[in-house]
């Protein structure tokens, strides 16, 4: 008994290893996402606890954990079909833009919660309204646009 356990974890050992060894030319960006949701993660839950009196729930910690998880699967898709369609130069690039863009919407939540926990930081404050281009709200036509998109999709 203790030989078969030996082959299985042997087994996984190696699929694992193969699965990173494969996935080595995304793997700076799933790791730049990953420090990118730990760091979104920590602000959320101590913005939650401290700021807002929340204990922790775990149906928000499930639904951050999903998202991370999709992009990864999503990374790592597009690139085994990059390699497959022999394109993979194009797609690193593209994989490498919807990185920055998914690392800028962590960031702007981030730069959220930090204001939550620390309500009298202009500093704080000042790069959550720069990032989250709060300033645009001041346009009319945009301000008008944003509105009726948060109403067609549930006021998220």
């Amino acid at each position: 008994m203790h030989d078969i356990i030996v082959i299985i974890k042997t087994a996984v050992v190696a699929f694992i290893s193969s699965v990173f060894a494969y996935l080595a030319p995304v793997h700076e960006m799933i790791l730049c996402i990953i420090i990118a949701f730990a760091g979104n993660f920590i602000c959320g839950f101590f913005a939650g606890l401290i700021a807002q009196n929340e204990s922790f729930n775990f149906k928000k910690a499930k639904v951050a954990i999903f998202e991370a998880v999709v992009y990864v699967v999503l990374i790592a898709g597009f690139f085994t079909i990059a390699e497959k369609m022999d394109d993979k130069e194009y797609v690193l690039k593209g994989l490498s833009i919807i990185t920055w863009a998914w690392i800028y919407f962590y960031s702007v939540n981030i730069a959220k919660n930090l204001t939550r926990l620390f309500p009298h930081s202009s500093g704080f404050s000042f790069l959550y309204y720069a990032l989250s281009m709060e300033f645009i709200k001041r346009f009319p036509v945009l301000k008008d646009f944003i509105n009726k998109n948060q109403q067609k999709n549930g006021n998220r």
